[in-house]
């Protein structure tokens, strides 16, 4: 039995305890709404750290994504724009060598390769020697081709009697010391008289032989003087200013609006061909192609201004009626080596796929997200083939942030282009099965050392878990995933390249000339430079002297056109024609010459037929230039081969020690699949 507890009997006392412990029940829940307070502060305070954090780690992430688009800028103004990566010479390959390429190329051991044996000086000596004098024979110019002046110089009859014994002298020899002259280009006027015969009847007429065919109707100008604007404006990369100044030096003045008109006739006399030479592309299977920009003014003078300023329709001083159109090439293979270039007024899919309509093969280009409307709507009937150059490239630019990874990276990509060096000489069933026996292995353990299955779908374990998106190594290998069987198509045909390096060279021309013509008159303009680009860039393909090729193939094409009665028409009647019409009007055109007529006035078969016109000099310099980039890449494999008993050095890392990430993958932008 418990205690009973005593209460106070005095009231006074106990209104005293219960005013106590009122007093302490108001404290406690004082305590209690303060203690949930700062449960809500402290709760308020971690989201707000959590927030903070997270903008805190994006601001790291776009600060760093902002440093390596400033470095690329930086480098692009001020450094050098080649991608080599010169690597330790003591440093090896991932794997072997030998367990790569074929044993027919292997690199020979160290016992037996040259590069291994200590040179004596005596031979270093020797081999300085026969460099200068391989140096030398190449300084020698080859002088008989050039027209010979002789300039005959005798001594003074007098000083013809010996001054010693008196006796005549007799003529021994003679020296010949020769010296270079420049002859300016001149211009002459020529006058074509045209006899007219009358009946001394004076009823029945006058007879009188016909007029010469001009390149162009109506028009002064001889097909030298057309060839050689054309040459200067799309080979030399001349403005037309330059050419007018030329022009003056030479004695007349001719304007630039007139040089202008001149270059718009001659290409709508060649414009049959170039439809010809697009024709016999689309008819091969395999087109490489690629795009450059161009600006031009629009031929409606529509102001081209913000977005927001079209909606409310104002403009200003700032804005300008210059557009940015697109020039695409579009290169054939082996059995039509041709060039066509397309000119756009916009980087648009339209382009493209009114250019491949109907077309069905390997469309090898970069990751141009334009490409993508072209193969999905051929059903099938357009195979990707990406380039590894471009791959290449997103390591390389991130060499900066993750050098080791990069640098491995790009040693896997060294294997392909060594084994695609190797197969050069090949034909093409034999690098075919070169590239399904060499190159798919080390693409496989390239592919497993990103984390990747064969859809290119990374592995929980992949290291594109771990890095951040805006970090340019995930952007490389988000670039590699997303291309990665396009990447792949190259190995199954031996037709095709590794690379688009060959659309990169030729759009290269463009490059050069409009740092220098800035611009171009308006849309229907581009769409004749497309043409006489077209005509040079093939030339140059085939090493031909360019004004020789367009003079020929201006006389030809005029004689063609008069004897099959193909009117020509006026470039200003055609002025208003969209891309569409005017790729129309040139087949229209050669639909109306012969094939046989246009096919010997190719290029190939030009340079068949008029050898000395072939630049030979262009010829051998590329050779050399090959088998000095083939020496390099011989050097490299014998210094990556491990010497005999060497044990090989490990494979790479499977993921790299980078903080945590829980995104894996970025969305690409709205022109590329590139991120």
């Amino acid at each position: 039995m418990t205690d009973r507890v005593a209460y106070p009997d005095d009231l006074h006392e106990c209104h005293r305890l219960l005013a106590r412990i009122q007093a302490q029940c108001a404290l406690h829940e004082q305590k209690q709404q303060a203690w949930e307070e700062q449960e809500q502060r402290y709760a308020e305070l971690q989201k707000s750290h959590q927030q903070t954090s997270a903008d805190l780690l994006k601001l790291r992430e776009d600060y760093q994504d902002v440093l390596h688009q400033l470095q690329l800028l930086r480098r692009w103004a001020f450094g050098a724009r080649r991608e080599r990566i010169v690597d330790d010479p003591r440093q090896k390959h991932l794997f072997a060598l030998d367990s790569v390429l074929p044993p027919s190329v292997a690199t020979p051991n160290s016992e037996a390769s040259p590069a291994s044996a200590p040179e004596t000086e005596k031979d270093a000596a020797e081999k300085r020697a026969a460099a200068r004098q391989k140096k030398r024979a190449d300084r020698k110019m080859c002088l008989d081709a050039l027209p010979q002046v002789h300039h005959e110089h005798d001594i003074a009859e007098e000083e013809k009697t010996c001054s010693v014994c008196g006796a005549e002298m007799r003529l021994i020899g003679e020296d010949i010391s020769r010296m270079i002259e420049f002859v300016p280009a001149q211009l002459h006027v020529q006058n074509h008289h045209r006899k007219k015969y009358g009946c001394t009847c004076g009823k029945c007429g006058i007879a009188m032989p016909p007029l010469p065919e001009k390149p162009i109707d109506k028009c002064i100008a001889g097909p030298g003087l057309i060839s050689s604007l054309i040459v200067s404006k799309t080979g030399d990369h001349l403005p037309i200013y330059r050419s007018e100044d030329i022009l003056v030096r030479q004695g007349l003045h001719i304007s630039r609006s007139t040089q202008c008109d001149w270059l718009h006739g001659g290409a709508m006399l060649l414009l049959a061909f170039v439809a010809f030479m697009s024709q016999k592309i689309r008819s091969q299977r395999i087109i490489w192609t690629d795009d450059t920009p161009a600006m031009f003014f629009d031929r409606h003078g529509r102001v081209l201004a913000t977005k927001k300023k079209q909606e409310q329709g104002e403009t200003s001083a700032k804005d300008t009626s210059l557009r940015r159109g697109r020039f695409w090439p579009y290169i054939g293979g082996d059995d039509a080596p041709y060039v066509v270039f397309d000119f756009t007024i916009s980087r648009r899919r339209d382009g493209p796929m009114a250019m491949l309509r109907g077309w069905s093969g390997f469309l090898q280009a970069d990751a141009f997200s334009g490409y993508d409307a072209v193969i999905h709507n051929s059903d099938g009937r357009i195979t990707e083939v990406a380039c590894w150059a471009h791959a290449r490239r997103y390591f390389e630019q991130a060499m900066d942030s993750h050098a080791e990874l990069c640098k491995q990276a790009i040693r896997f990509i060294r294997l392909l282009y060594d084994l695609e060096d190797v197969a050069s000489s090949m034909t093409h069933d034999d690098r075919r099965a070169l590239r399904q026996t060499e190159a798919v292995p080390v693409l496989r353990q390239f592919r497993e050392w990103m984390g990747l299955d064969e859809d290119g779908i990374p592995f929980e374990d992949s290291m594109l878990h771990g890095l951040p998106p805006k970090l340019p190594l995930a952007k490389a290998i988000r670039y590699a995933r997303a291309n990665w069987k396009a990447l792949n198509v190259y190995t199954t045909d031996g037709r095709l390249t590794i690379d688009n390096n060959m659309s990169e060279r030729i759009v290269r021309m463009i490059a050069i000339g409009r740092k220098n013509w800035q611009f171009i008159g308006s849309e229907a303009a581009g769409y004749r430079m497309a043409v006489l680009y077209s005509i040079i860039a093939s030339a140059k393909r085939h090493h031909l002297e360019p004004f020789a090729y367009v003079r020929d193939l201006i006389l030809q094409m005029r004689s063609l056109c008069c004897l099959h009665d193909v009117e020509v028409p006026d470039f200003r009647d055609i002025s208003s024609l969209t891309a569409t019409e005017f790729r129309a009007l040139g087949t229209k055109l050669a639909g109306q010459l012969p094939s046989e007529s246009l096919t010997t006035l190719l290029p190939d078969n030009w340079a068949k037929s008029n050898p000395q016109h072939v630049l030979v000099h262009r010829i051998d310099e590329s050779r050399r230039a090959a088998n000095r980039k083939r020496a390099k890449r011989e050097s490299r494999r014998r210094l990556a081969t491990p010497p005999a008993g060497a044990t090989t050095p490990p494979a790479p890392p499977d993921s790299p020690q980078t903080a945590p990430s829980k995104s894996d993958a970025a969305k690409p932008d709205a022109t590329s699949r590139a991120p």
